[in-house]
């Protein structure tokens, strides 16, 4: 929905790749405006009676140019291709390549010349939005560590394009979405495995916080009886070289004690939060870990198996 300076209330129907395909007046029953889109992004209109700047993946066209604002650049939809090639913050030789997928390294072409599957977010040719928008569309994800760097990613961008005020189409949609926290907390839930930055665990809580006197069988039986729900046991996260890492521990053994499965937990990002990060980093290097951590804790005092010696091999005595 979109309100211009007149007044006037415009309502812009999407179809899957964000392009708005027909736009309609507040209070009217017909269209203003209705178009189709080639694959990469001309427009073939039936019905245009008001004007409509935002076409192409809901991208922004100059009424000059004919060419598409998508944020980090421009793209030439008569040509099929960025005006530019892809940068990145960061100096790499190839930005955001996949070097098993040789049409990343096309720094010029759209979204891997893919453009009846797949829609650009904001001009970057990132191979971990295209999956993100995958799969909040169609429930489809690749890999886990993919999923991993999509929300580190997109946790920055947030706050890079909140500080810009522009909307920047479908990311900005996408964070705006009630669907998107579900989402990325099941994604993130069934991606960390789950992975741990410490290799034990107390068996009770600690005397402050939420659960201060509670032990993590307490906690776990409250989740079983129904007293207590996977919503009250958040399970703060940290990403980190691509890793989930989780900070708590004792909360996510109560979940798993309890047989609530990583899909449904309560995931809380602390990625970038200073003292979250200082204190993931401590726990990392206290149990001589890297960003990978280890996917398994014990509880503290749990008795170790001795080492089993091997059997003595008997000497037969030598025949004369």
């Amino acid at each position: 929905m979109r309100s211009v300076s007149s007044g006037t209330i415009y309502y812009y129907p999407e179809d899957m790749l964000g392009s708005s395909r027909t736009m309609v007046q507040a209070g009217q029953t017909g269209v203003c405006y209705d178009a189709d889109f080639y694959p990469f992004g001309g427009e073939r209109d039936v019905v245009s009676t008001c004007s409509q700047n935002y076409k192409f993946e809901s991208k922004e066209r100059d009424t000059e140019t004919g060419n598409d604002d998508f944020g980090a650049r421009y793209y030439s939809n008569r040509f099929g291709r960025w005006l530019s090639a892809d940068w990145s913050a960061v100096p790499e030789p190839v930005p955001y390549a996949d070097l098993t997928n040789p049409q990343t390294l096309n720094l010029y072409a759209m979204v891997h010349d893919n453009p009846e599957t797949f829609a650009d977010v904001d001009g970057h040719c990132w191979s971990w939005a295209e999956a993100l928008c995958n799969y909040l569309r169609y429930g489809v994800w690749t890999s886990n560590k993919e999923y991993a760097q999509a929300v580190s990613e997109l946790r920055w961008r947030s706050d890079y394009m909140a500080n810009e005020a522009k909307s920047w189409g479908l990311m900005k949609r996408l964070q705006q979405s009630t669907l998107y926290t579900l989402y990325m907390n099941q994604a993130i839930g069934a991606a960390i495995g789950p992975k741990y930055a410490q290799r034990t665990f107390s068996l009770n809580f600690s005397d402050e916080g939420t659960f201060a006197g509670k032990s993590v069988a307490e906690v776990a039986q409250a989740l079983r009886d129904g007293d207590m729900s996977p919503a009250d046991v958040p399970i703060q996260y940290i990403i980190r070289d691509g890793n989930v890492l989780v900070l708590n521990t004792r909360s996510a053994q109560a979940l798993t004690q309890a047989g609530i499965p990583p899909s449904q937990w309560n995931m809380v990002n602390m990625t970038g939060d200073v003292a979250a990060e200082a204190r993931l980093t401590k726990q990392l290097e206290g149990n001589g870990l890297t960003s990978e951590g280890t996917s398994e804790v014990t509880p503290k005092g749990a008795a170790q198996e001795a080492p089993q010696e091997a059997p003595e091999i008997p000497i037969l005595p030598e025949q004369e």
